[in-house]
C-alpha cells in the first residue's frame, strides 16, 4: 500500500463489466478539465477531485490488497460542463463500491462492485512526469 502515497493518481479508463466505460481523458482535456478525476492517499483516507468538486473519504486497507472506500465527502460547486462519458456522481458512486487495489505496469487498478451487480475497474496513472503527465 505504500507505494502508493506521495502521488497523485489520474483516471485514464474504466471498465464495466469488461467493456469501456465511455470515459476518455481527451474528453477532459478538451473540455479544459484534465484535472478533473484524480486521487490521493493519505493515512487512513482518500482525497481528489471529481468534476468539478473536491472529495474526501475514510479508508480501510486490508489483507490482500483489500480496500474499502468509505461515503464520499465532497464540496457543492455547481458545473456547466460535464463529461457524457462519466458523470461525478458514478465517479463517487464507483469509488464507494471499490474492493481492492492492484498496480498493474505502474498503473492503478481498483476494483469495484456497485449496484445492481456491475463489475468496475478503475485504472489511474502517476501524475507528473513519471506518469507521463
Amino acid at each position: 500500500m505504500e507505494q502508493l502515497f506521495d502521488a497523485e493518481w489520474v483516471l485514464e479508463a474504466i471498465l464495466i463489466d469488461g467493456k469501456a466505460g465511455g470515459f476518455t481523458r481527451k474528453e477532459l482535456e478538451d473540455l479544459e478539465m484534465a484535472d478533473a478525476y484524480t486521487l490521493r492517499f493519505g493515512q487512513d483516507r482518500i482525497s481528489g477531485k471529481g468534476a468539478p468538486n473536491r472529495y474526501q473519504s475514510p479508508c480501510q486497507t486490508g489483507e490482500n490488497q483489500e480496500l474499502r472506500i468509505s461515503p464520499i465527502a465532497s464540496t457543492l460547486m455547481a458545473s456547466f460542463r460535464e463529461p457524457s462519458g462519466l458523470k461525478e456522481r458514478d465517479y463517487f458512486q464507483y469509488l464507494e463500491g471499490v474492493r481492492r487495489w492492484d498496480l498493474e505496469d505502474g498503473r492503478l487498478c481498483l476494483s469495484a462492485q456497485v449496484p445492481p451487480g456491475l463489475s468496475v475497474q478503475l485504472y489511474y496513472r502517476r501524475a507528473g512526469p513519471e506518469g507521463g503527465e
